[in-house]
């Protein structure tokens, strides 16, 4: 066996120079990933300030539509609903029956029932029994303030 020594330390540190710079390597690629690690920490902690910051915009802004919602429910009427509740604001009186409307305004009188339970659940019209311990089916109708709103805002009556 013919063992140079010359030849054996070269091998010792061929070997040597190979594994230092495969350490050098892997303490860059070291230190590299700790600074892509950190700018995504850095990134993930902004996210989550900036996503904290649109849920209390969000909710700011389902009570603000909500708010909107409330005072601007916009209330829409046909032609013959107007026609009652004007019939019904111009009366001097409370006592205002569907007869006398179907017959003033010449309208079948169960469309005039129709309309006065469409107009109640818009709170444009109350009603009241004819007599204070009268169970009948029979009212009287007037107008509520909702209504009288209704028909000012919108230029029907002045």
């Amino acid at each position: 066996m013919n063992t140079n020594p010359i030849k054996k330390l070269s091998g010792l540190f061929e070997k040597l120079i190979i594994e230092h710079g495969s350490a050098v390597v892997q303490e860059k690629h070291i230190a590299l990933l700790k600074e892509q690690f950190s700018l995504l920490e850095k990134e993930n902690s902004d996210l989550k300030a900036e996503n904290n910051v649109l849920k209390n915009e969000i909710v700011n802004l389902k009570k603000k539509i909500h708010l909107y919602e409330k005072s601007s429910q916009v209330i829409t009427i046909d032609e013959t609903e107007l026609q009652i509740l004007t019939y019904i604001a111009n009366q001097e009186h409370d006592e205002i029956s569907p007869e006398d409307i179907a017959e003033s305004l010449g309208i079948n009188l169960q469309i005039v029932t129709f309309h006065l339970g469409n107009l109640k659940t818009k709170q444009m019209v109350t009603s009241r029994h004819i007599a204070p311990f009268d169970m009948s089916p029979k009212r009287f109708w007037s107008l509520s303030h909702g209504g009288r709103s209704y028909l000012i805002k919108n230029k029907h009556i002045s």
